[in-house]
């Protein structure tokens, strides 16, 4: 059987791998029947597919001419009708002659998200590019924004997208992405007064939204049309509002909840909602310093994923902690203070079935013995570990060795510490200017882990660590390694010099050592002939 052959079902399944790799293209022009699926899975989502990095021109650029493209197909789309009625209602605004060509794919019925904000920022970058100054200025310099040409060619193109749509799953209302020409805020869309939202929105799974007064009528709306939304995620929380609470409320069951926390110190009415569906929870990530009580998830003993970010109540947290979670597999803990006693406590109820570990904090009032009693902790309660990430103290990185020893599954570890930045601290050698019995105490340190780690271990990232580790510390670790792993390993460290360079280089060519980050960036400050500069690679 011939690829080609393949039913459409196959096909989807092999070009949703090639979408994550940018190739899901090249497959648009073999025949109608691939041209099908690709498009199915390009304009399931079309945002996310335009959306990219613009850390540099070209970058940039290429952000510009996709988001235009995009929005051009869109606005070729629009009937007719619809664009003499924006001609005449704008005065300026002028749309390229259409073609009058049937197009090969209903591209429109395929799209299953929208992106409100992102849509109104193409359509402004859109008519900067093809319209008079006039009408290029957009809705910016216009006081009355719901009447400039943004907002009323935004409507219409998100109108016809509802009508046509066969439902949309995920609805965005707020977007992180910064736009190449800033980020321009627009007026509320009655999204759901427009004709076909009921059908529209009937089967919503995915809402990221900001919660504040404006979209109330939106939350309202939804309230009546979608009562299967799984996924929340806030990323801004400013009024703690009657509407959206009732939102979740009628929702059959809620399983992922993000928040990302805002500027309401009180959110009686979300958590009260909240408590009502916690128990279906099987994702639950929050950040920042939430007036989310904790306690009202110590029901939630489905979670699969867990995240805590910033400084919550010990008593709410510790509650938490005596949830039985034992199908919890993530946990992420980034704290302004530790809780060690209710951390522990935690990993005990998973039942031993965490595969992703990340505990964090910034302040503790005894590092050492908090980090001495994690790593037993971790050994005890986490045997089936693959990812680690751990803030330890350079005293405590005693119990590593046998850490790992415990960890047989373990896949990466990230060691994590208080590094201070004092360039006077090393020297070009890899040498430091702390004392020899701590240079002697990181070389035992790093030989013991390498008698001890699993042969599953292929990340070692110690580039956030505050070890300074010298050539010859290197050497002998890499030498003991070259038998004990299956698979290259990884490495990052916080220090580079030109004798651990050669050494790097050395152990990659017998295939010991991948390419890692922090030799690239050594290598491409020695090319700026910026070798004075022996900063750690990584910045938070």
């Amino acid at each position: 059987m011939t690829v080609i052959q393949l039913s459409p079902e196959c096909l989807y399944t092999i070009f949703k791998f090639l979408e994550e790799e940018n190739s899901l293209y090249s497959t648009l022009f073999v025949n109608r029947e691939w041209l099908l699926v690709a498009a199915k899975i390009l304009w399931g989502d079309p945002f996310g597919v335009c959306l990219s990095p613009f850390d540099d021109e070209d970058q940039l650029d290429k952000f510009e001419k996709s988001s235009i493209d995009f929005t051009n197909s869109l606005v070729s789309f629009l009937p007719k009708i619809v664009k003499d009625t924006l001609t005449t209602t704008t005065k300026h605004l002028k749309f390229p002659e259409s073609k009058n060509e049937k197009p090969l794919v209903d591209y429109l019925s395929l799209i299953q998200s929208l992106d409100y904000y992102q849509l109104y920022n193409y359509v402004g970058m859109w008519l900067n590019k093809t319209q008079v100054k006039s009408v290029g200025a957009h809705d910016a310099a216009s006081k009355q924004k719901k009447q400039g040409p943004q907002f009323l060619l935004t409507q219409e193109i998100c109108k016809f997208i509802i009508v046509k749509s066969g439902g949309i799953k995920q609805l965005c209302l707020h977007t992180t992405i910064r736009g190449p020409f800033g980020f321009v805020l627009p007026p509320v869309m009655p999204f759901t007064k427009f004709p076909g939202a009921n059908i529209a929105f009937e089967k919503l799974e995915y809402l990221v939204c900001i919660v504040e007064k404006e979209f109330s009528e939106i939350y309202t709306g939804l309230s009546h049309l979608s009562q299967d939304i799984k996924s929340f995620e806030i990323l801004e929380y400013r009024q703690d509002n009657r509407e959206f609470a009732n939102l979740i409320n009628v929702q059959r069951e809620i399983q992922s909840f993000e928040y990302v926390g805002g500027d309401v110190e009180a959110t009686p009415r979300i958590a009260e909602a909240l408590r009502e569906k916690a128990q279906s929870l099987i994702n639950l990530n929050i950040t920042g310093s939430s007036s989310i009580p904790l306690d009202i998830f110590n029901k939630s003993g489905l979670l699969e994923s867990l995240e805590l970010v910033g400084d919550f109540q010990v008593t709410e947290f510790g509650k938490l902690a005596e949830t039985n979670l034992t199908k919890l597999r993530t946990l992420s803990l980034i704290f302004e203070n530790i809780y060690v006693k209710e951390s522990i406590t935690l990993l005990e109820n998973t039942n031993g079935n965490l595969t992703e570990v990340e505990i964090l904090w910034d302040n503790s009032p005894n590092n050492r013995e908090t980090c001495e009693r994690l790593i037993e902790a971790i050994k005890r309660f986490c045997p089936r570990c693959l990812s680690l990430e751990l803030f330890v103290e350079k005293d405590a990185s005693k119990g590593l060795p046998s850490l790992l020893e415990s960890l047989t599954l373990l896949e990466s570890l990230t060691i994590i510490g208080s590094i201070e930045d004092d360039d006077d601290a090393v020297h070009e050698t890899g040498e430091s200017e702390h004392e020899t019995e701590e240079l002697e105490a990181i070389n035992e340190i790093m030989s013991q882990i390498a008698n001890h780690m699993p042969r599953s271990l292929h990340v070692l990232d110690l580039g956030k660590s505050d070890w300074v580790i010298n050539a010859s510390t290197l050497a002998n670790f890499l030498q003991k390694c070259e038998h004990k792993l299956d698979a290259p390993l990884y490495l990052e460290l916080y220090h580079m010099s030109d004798e651990i360079r050669v050494i790097f280089e050395e152990y990659q060519d017998k295939n010991i050592l991948t390419e890692s980050e922090c030799l690239r960036s050594f290598s491409g400050n020695l090319l700026e002939e910026n070798d004075d500069d022996l900063s750690p690679y990584f910045e938070e």
